[in-house]
């Protein structure tokens, strides 16, 4: 599931390899922090709610076969960035359903990867979500971490947030899918705190809406969304900035939130009802 529409993924990919995890929680968990209810939709959450909660204790369970006991701390570090990053989208349905144990675990994942020293900008926001993971979850951070993270990229990202302003700007696939998201949510966390930090984040929310506006081309006319391409997991990523808009209710005009919800409810019955996504422990 993680590595490409043309590698032969085993059967437990989808647990193995960490940070597809983590990408693929990120861009769901805002439809999945709607809960359950009692139309077909809302039952299909209900179903992948308790399919991804045992999926993160196993993660984290010395256990259990699917137990990430990984000594690559970048590993660790990018996988725990873009985990808590759906953790803090949906602390109802994800956190707020996980045991006491596994949180507990999950937070000192967290807490071990503060032994890499971090290198530039997209590291510097790994690192600073690791932070506001552990000030939401564990009730402490270390804000320096944080605030360099943020003034890095607010002297990084220059131009008109989409495609630059030349050679000192550059915003790629990768960035605006999956590092751009990294920062509206280190900055969501952050001003509840620094409130200084409130005009950076209404500059990025002006951003991610035009972000959201450009991922409408991606659904289709059906409703439905294509998952096939470079990797399915970078994908389904790319809808944290659809249902990150949503939930926050700043979508695009163009848009509305039963078409995310559509097109993001076709898109997971495919991958997650795929053989071998899931195995019967979850």
């Amino acid at each position: 599931m993680g590595r490409s529409s043309s590698a032969l993924a085993s059967n437990r990919e989808f647990v193995t390899h960490m940070e597809s995890v983590g990408r693929t929680i990120a861009g769901i968990a805002p439809w999945l922090e709607l809960g359950p209810d009692s139309t077909e939709e809302g039952k299909l959450r209900e179903k992948y709610i308790q399919l991804t909660c045992d999926a993160l204790a196993n993660s984290v369970n010395p256990e259990a076969s699917d137990y990430f006991n990984s000594t690559a701390t970048r590993q660790l570090l990018v996988n725990s960035a873009f985990l808590i990053q759906g953790l803090l989208q949906a602390p109802t349905q994800l956190w707020g359903n996980l045991d006491t144990v596994t949180r507990e675990r999950l937070i000192e994942q967290w807490k071990s990867t503060r032994t890499m020293k971090p290198g530039n900008n997209n590291w510097l926001l790994f690192s600073a979500l690791v932070e506001c993971g552990l000030k939401e979850f564990a009730g402490e951070w270390h804000f320096p971490t944080v605030e360099k993270a943020l003034n890095s990229h607010k002297e990084w990202y220059k131009g008109d947030g989409i495609y630059g302003d030349g050679a000192g700007f550059h915003l790629d696939y990768y960035n605006s899918y999956m590092i751009h998201p990294l920062l509206l949510q280190v900055l969501k966390v952050t001003v509840k705190e620094e409130p200084s930090f409130r005009s950076f984040l209404e500059e990025e929310w002006v951003r991610f809406i035009r972000y959201a506006e450009i991922q409408e081309r991606m659904i289709a006319p059906d409703g439905s969304y294509p998952v096939l391409g470079r990797s399915v997991s970078y994908r389904s990523a790319a809808f944290q900035v659809l249902g990150a808009s949503a939930l926050f209710h700043k979508l695009p005009e163009s848009l509305e939130p039963g078409q995310v919800r559509g097109a993001m409810t076709t898109m997971l019955k495919r991958l997650f009802d795929r053989p071998g996504t899931f195995d019967p422990e979850g």
